[in-house]
């Protein structure tokens, strides 16, 4: 997923369905990634969802369909 604005990112938030996993407002080189713990999910099917906000409050987001199987 990537998403940009000229008017520049404020913050990029990470969500599996509605429960927020991370906050960033800093990213290298306007990458903005976070680490995702698996240990509490339950097994199955989650929706990732990314929502970026730019300097001006605009929003824009993706999302990702993803499985999580405990090995």
């Amino acid at each position: 997923m990537t998403a940009g604005s000229t008017r520049g990112v404020r913050s990029v938030r990470f969500f599996d369905g509605r429960r927020l996993i991370a906050k960033r407002t800093e990213g290298i080189e306007s990458l903005y990634d976070t680490p995702w713990r698996t240990r509490k999910a339950h097994r199955g099917r989650h929706v990732l969802r990314a929502v970026v906000t730019d300097r001006r409050g605009k929003t824009a987001s993706a999302r990702r369909l993803v499985r999580v199987c405990h090995k």
